[in-house]
């Protein structure tokens, strides 16, 4: 199950929901985990029976300085640790460029 396909539930109740339907795996949205924490996430899962399939998403390297590019670096360091802390078997990755003004 994707997240993305549940919109009106919270993270906690996707994976409540998915574990009770007898899913076996959840893929979760970045921008929704934040409330939770992905650490907590990631211990309700496990505990629940479920594994974190994804975390989406990442990338968005371009920018058009240095400064923002950095940014978006940074960013990135931390959809890493947040897919750590969730358990999830892959980050999935988009709008990647190395040109600096590309997007």
């Amino acid at each position: 199950m994707n997240q993305a396909t549940i919109p009106k539930w919270t993270s906690e109740e996707a994976i409540a929901g998915c574990a009770r339907a007898g899913y076996v795996a959840l893929g979760l949205w970045r921008d929704r985990i934040i409330e939770a924490g992905p650490a907590r996430l990631g211990r309700l899962a496990r505990g629940a029976g479920l594994q974190i399939s994804s975390l989406c998403r990442g990338g968005w390297f371009c920018a058009s300085d240095h400064a923002g590019r950095r940014a978006r670096m940074e960013d990135n360091f931390r959809a890493v640790e947040e897919a750590e802390a969730l358990g999830a078997l892959s980050l999935a990755w988009t709008g990647i460029s190395l040109a600096a003004t590309a997007c």
